[in-house]
């Protein structure tokens, strides 16, 4: 018997890239979600969904960008959302380190800027990792 940390599901969300979207990069939603998702129609389509690239200090990304994509309403983006990722470093970190996004946008993590319970936090690292080096973390 095998043990899935990633639930058996994909985990990922697809929308529309609103701007260039840089593959690994994080990701947040874009400024068109809201009057798109604000009809009355309870469901889910990726047209309705509006995708950029992260920016600095980011707080609640949408997920991690799967491939580079050029902004367009027919350019889709997929975003992990959920489940075991390797991430680059920004600062060094212990096995068990809260993590924010790192202030650059480009996929790196960080210590949490708002303290070990702050807004920022976007996961755990499991593994430890020297700045500039890469760790396992749950996201």
């Amino acid at each position: 018997m095998s043990t899935r940390l990633d639930d058996g599901q994909a985990n990922t969300i697809t929308g529309v890239a609103e701007g260039p979207c840089s593959g690994g990069a994080w990701l947040t939603p874009g400024s068109y979600t809201s009057v798109v998702t604000a009809d009355s129609q309870a469901q889910y389509l990726p047209n309705r969904i509006r995708l950029q690239n992260g920016a600095s200090g980011l707080t609640y990304p949408a997920g991690l960008c799967l491939q580079a994509t050029a902004s367009g309403t027919n350019s889709y983006v997929a975003a992990l959302t959920q489940g075991l990722f390797i991430l680059p470093v920004a600062q060094a970190g212990n096995a068990g380190l809260r993590i924010a996004t790192a202030d650059n946008g480009a996929g790196q993590v960080a210590n949490p800027t708002a303290g070990a319970n702050g807004a920022d936090i976007v996961g755990t690292q499991l593994t430890a990792a020297g700045s500039g080096g890469y760790a396992i973390c749950w996201v």
